[in-house]
């Protein structure tokens, strides 16, 4: 086993696990993640088809990639506050996990955001990789991802992964 380094916390990695998705914490008990429910959570597809653009939002795909692969998704103001991209994958009352990266430029504050729930994880207005792990279950269909601007910026993503829990 080898330990990965990066900007995140070290995490303890499968000998065969080439992307963040693969990789569990450290001190973790060996919990192995079902399959990602997210179509190009990755954000390797060409184009953003798998995505649907809420309150006005610009969808665009770019380089480089915020962690892994080649591309990253940007979630752009369009002309509404607080545009988004989102996927209808959860089941009402099902435990999910999701993990991955936004990068803000440095005025929107990213968010992953479940109706019901609000915002299940906040990050800051900051440049730079912020990294999630966050569990929640879900009290409807659609998952986001957003961030908070009622004005020309944007949002960055990378490397989602959303598994089914319980």
């Amino acid at each position: 086993m080898t330990i990965l380094k990066r900007k995140a916390p070290p995490l303890l990695v499968n000998p065969t696990a080439r992307r963040l998705d693969q990789a569990v914490p450290v001190g973790a008990t060996g919990h192995f993640r079902g399959p990602n429910i997210l179509v190009d959570g990755d954000m390797e597809a060409a184009g953003v088809g798998a995505w649907i653009a809420g309150s006005s939002a610009v969808l665009t795909k770019g380089t480089p990639a915020l962690f892994d692969g080649l591309q990253k998704m940007r979630v752009g103001y369009g002309g509404s506050s607080n545009p988004s991209a989102r996927q209808d994958v959860l089941s009402i009352g099902s435990t999910y996990r999701v993990t991955g990266c936004a990068e803000s430029d440095g005025t929107a504050v990213p968010r992953l955001y479940v109706i019901g729930l609000g915002d299940i994880w906040t990050g800051a207005a900051s440049a730079g990789l912020q990294f999630f792990d966050v569990t929640f279950t879900s009290t409807h269909a659609r998952f986001y991802l957003a961030h908070t601007l009622a004005v020309p910026g944007h949002a960055d993503w990378d490397g989602l992964y959303l598994s089914l829990e319980s």
